[in-house]
């Protein structure tokens, strides 16, 4: 048999022997990897085990799944150990009974005769004819002359014997209630983080069954609120196909071949966004080009539809677009010519600052959506680097770790000022960490920015001939006047993103 990870369950469980542990978490692994309920025990937590197990988003998600069978029954072990350490540290319900039957245990022949009426009501109205009271009184009424202790101590111990019974069988139910209410609330939440996983990564995995990487990242502070807005940018970035180019050629094999296709030989790369010119409107499926009153149709949740059939079918109302591609000199840096195998990680630098408000915010977050699948698609470590007055890191190679953060950051407004040589220090620091030492840095902005100091831009250049890329990516146009194309020049390619 396969071994599975359930040894903090088995080694240290609150319920049963270890043998007895064991048996039941691989049994349970069973029954929701073949999408079948367990054979049935008497113990408390059986009805939960099967509301669980008969759950159709949980039968659904483990059935022929072995990464997600294994996941959810950690989770239902953790979940069984946690109800029983709750119930050890709450008073049964039935403490009265309890304490009564103690009493009762410990009477004298004398003193427990003269307080037997009392206690036979009191058993009566507690146990209805579950303790036959009449039984007991005529054999104490027997119970005299030689012998009559004898006799007296066999009555009481049957006595104590039926309350014991039937208050094991009282906390015994008890004990299956809290159960089944809690089952009731872990299966929905399970549900619910099954719903929030299947919505994200079927946007963020190529492979449909790697969603298990994802399964931590729904514990703890996950909320709704938080997958809301990561299947918002999900899909923005979905419905952008040139969003979705731009992130899979930032990488350092394929962005290397592209700097070498697109390098002349008088220092210069084509930006393939550039003068603008509008000659016209027809149909077409270009949505940085179509007319506002297309986007209009976004506006109303009954015109959705009718937006996307004629962006299928290439009927949009498009400006014609005539360009001249314009040449950005580059800073030579030094790298050698022949491209890198490798994928390696990247440090993302997002302008938040107010000029990137609007359209520019929205593609922000989208592109880093979509550079986020290159990164879980592709294993490959990220660094994000959020500026504008001050600067605020988070690190997405740990996807579980980082995807509150990452709806947090999705979730923010732009506002303040820019002030990219905070950002581009912070990049230069994460360069020298073992983790990031073969980066390339990606700068998304508007590039409405003063120019970094000379010292900043000789770090860069030394960066470079190490063999760092640095790439700038425009929200916005090469032609606006605020755009400083000085900037620019200290990377090694410049991508124009215009959303205007």
């Amino acid at each position: 048999m396969r071994r599975l990870p359930f040894n903090a369950y088995i080694n240290f469980g609150l319920e049963g022997s270890r043998t007895e542990r064991e048996h039941f978490a691989y049994n349970l692994y069973a029954s929701l990897y073949n999408g079948v309920d367990m054979p049935v025990k008497n113990t408390p937590d059986m009805n939960a085990i099967h509301i669980l197990l008969n759950n159709s988003d949980i039968r659904e998600w483990c059935t022929h799944n072995e990464k997600h069978a294994e996941e959810i029954s950690i989770e239902i072990l953790a979940f069984i150990d946690a109800v029983y350490n709750y119930l050890a540290r709450e008073t049964p319900p039935y403490e009265t009974q309890a304490a009564l039957c103690n009493e009762i245990a410990a009477l004298t022949r004398r003193t427990f005769i003269e307080a037997w009426p009392d206690i036979a009501d009191y058993l009566q109205q507690s146990y209805n004819d579950a303790i036959n009271t009449a039984f007991i009184t005529r054999e104490l009424t027997k119970a005299a002359g030689r012998g009559a202790q004898r006799q007296f101590v066999r009555i009481k111990m049957h006595l104590v014997a039926c309350m014991r019974r039937l208050l094991d069988a009282q906390t015994q139910a008890w004990y299956a209630r809290v159960f089944e209410t809690r089952a009731g609330a872990f299966a929905q939440e399970l549900s619910e983080r099954i719903y929030a996983l299947r919505s994200i990564s079927k946007r963020l995995i190529r492979d449909c069954n790697d969603h298990g990487r994802l399964w931590n990242a729904s514990k703890g502070s996950w909320q709704k609120a938080s997958y809301a807005v990561l299947e918002e940018y999900a899909r923005y970035a979905e419905r952008d196909l040139s969003l979705r180019e731009l992130a899979r050629s930032l990488g350092r094999a394929r962005l290397d071949s592209t700097r070498q296709s697109g390098r002349e030989a008088d220092g210069t790369y084509t930006c393939s966004a550039s003068n603008f010119e509008i000659d016209g409107v027809s149909c077409g499926a270009a949505l940085n080009y179509m007319l506002p009153q297309e986007a209009g149709l976004l506006c109303k949740h009954e015109l959705e539809t009718l937006f996307y059939e004629k962006w299928q079918m290439h009927r949009l109302l498009v400006f014609n677009i005539t360009a001249q591609d314009k040449k950005i000199r580059q800073v030579s840096s030094g790298i050698a010519d022949t491209p890198r195998e490798e994928e390696g990680p990247f440090v993302i630098c997002i302008d938040t600052s107010g000029s990137m408000r609007g359209a520019g915010e929205k593609t922000a977050k989208s592109l880093v959506f979509a550079l986020l699948r290159e990164v879980f698609d592709c294993r490959r470590c990220c660094y994000l680097i959020s500026f504008s007055t001050e600067i605020a890191v988070l690190e997405l190679s740990d996807i579980a770790a980082s995807f509150n953060g990452l709806a947090d950051f999705l979730a923010m407004s732009f506002y303040g000022g820019s002030r990219i040589e905070n950002a581009l220090d912070e990049a230069l620091r994460a360069l020298d960490t073992n983790a990031y030492r073969s980066a390339d840095v990606v700068v998304v902005s508007d590039f409405v920015l003063p120019d970094p100091d000379t010292a900043l831009a000789s770090r860069i250049k030394a960066a470079q001939a190490k063999g760092t890329l640095f790439h700038g990516v425009l929200i916005g146009s090469f032609t606006d006047p605020l755009v400083n194309c000085g900037v620019l020049e200290l990377f090694d390619t410049a991508r124009a993103y215009d959303v205007f």
